[in-house]
């Protein structure tokens, strides 16, 4: 597992408003259960928990990211 700084962004439409919502970025944590189908996030609460990859889609590139953050 990589301990490089990981960024994805939520693609669901409403598997779970309280912790994630659509559109929003979220660091990955490394868990081995990315094997599995799994990711970490820290989630809106400011906590960190596992949901299913399908949820996000990965950013591979962060130099839009701000830009992106900025104008949300």
């Amino acid at each position: 597992m990589s301990t490089q700084l990981r960024f994805v962004k939520c693609v669901a439409s409403t598997a779970y408003p309280l912790s994630i919502t659509p559109g929003q970025y979220y660091q990955v944590l490394p868990d081995p259960a990315e094997v599995d189908g799994m990711i970490r996030i820290v989630d809106n609460t400011g906590e960190d928990y596992l949901f299913e990859t399908d949820l996000f889609e990965a950013v591979a590139d962060l130099s839009n990211l701000l830009d992106d953050l900025t104008l949300r």
